[in-house]
């Protein structure tokens, strides 16, 4: 027997963690630079939304989950004979990987006949979210830890999100690009388009206005499911949005017009409100979508 255990950067609800039997240990989000509060716990991603919006002079920071905080999520499964298979953030976003290691070397030599294995996932956010609900769905089917975490190497490789962002001022404030390239998107209205794979974040195309980069984010994704020759029968799809899920409509909309236009049936498409972890880099209003290989 063993537990699926997820840093917070997955942005599953608590209702979609306890339906998929995953848990998960939080980040900690800071909005003035001094007070940390655990994202979820002591800060909802609506409440941390609606500070950003309701200030936008601030530069929210997030910190790594603690070595004692996965110390106290591994113990209660390991005093019960069960052994965890524990998934991080892409090692190029966060040092939780680190964090969950030195975890795991605390408790083994307390719990020497336990297994405690920590993967880096390579993911971010949803789209980590649906691989551990994937491989939740796997180990329920009799799976054990060691074919879970073979299927999960091998379904990560092909995983990808493609979306887009109002604006670059968070990523500037972040040091992620030049205060002069922000200066200069904003004064002409120029909306980023970007994927996510192989752990990294890759610039794609821009977009002039917002319902434009909406358009083009679905255009990219229909040259992409055909480019990969997808199955949509094989994956598990997502729908990602930020503070305002209503303002992402017109894109959810269009990405469902593509497959039922392209494949003639709509997949059930998992909804995620990406949360505070990636949201100080993003800003409120990310809008995007994802996919990976059913385990």
């Amino acid at each position: 027997m063993f537990q699926i255990i997820s840093d917070g950067s997955c942005d599953l609800s608590t209702e979609q963690l306890n339906k998929a039997g995953l848990a998960t240990v939080p980040f900690y989000i800071t909005l003035d630079g001094k007070t940390y509060q655990k994202e979820g716990a002591e800060l909802s991603v609506h409440d941390f939304y609606d500070y950003c919006i309701l200030h936008p002079e601030c530069c929210p920071k997030t910190s790594m989950p603690s070595v004692q905080d996965f110390v106290d999520a591994f113990t209660p499964y390991l005093e019960q004979g069960i052994d965890i298979l524990c998934y991080c953030i892409t090692k190029l976003f966060s040092g939780s990987y680190n964090s969950a290691m030195a975890a795991k070397t605390l408790l083994q030599e307390k719990y020497p006949d336990r297994e405690i294995r920590v993967t880096d996932s390579t993911l971010v956010t949803g789209l980590l979210g649906i691989f551990l609900m994937e491989l939740s769905e796997y180990a329920r089917k009799g799976h054990s830890l060691q074919e879970t975490w073979e299927r999960g190497e091998e379904i990560k490789k092909n995983a990808v999100i493609y979306f887009t962002i109002e604006n670059l001022r968070y990523l500037a404030k972040g040091g992620r690009i030049g205060k002069l390239v922000e200066l200069a998107a904003r004064g002409l209205n120029i909306r980023p388009i970007v994927s996510f794979h192989n752990g990294e974040l890759h610039p794609i195309g821009i977009s002039m206005g917002r319902k434009h980069s909406f358009i083009r984010v679905a255009d990219i994704v229909k040259k992409a499911l055909k480019e990969k020759e997808i199955d949509p029968s094989h994956y598990t799809f997502a729908l990602g949005w930020g503070f305002d899920k209503e303002e992402g409509e017109p894109f959810f909309t269009r990405i469902r017009t593509l497959f039922s236009d392209t494949y003639g049936s709509i997949p059930d498409f998992v909804p995620i409100q990406i949360g505070a972890t990636i949201g100080v880099h993003t800003g409120p209003y990310p809008v995007g979508t994802g996919f990976i290989e059913k385990a």
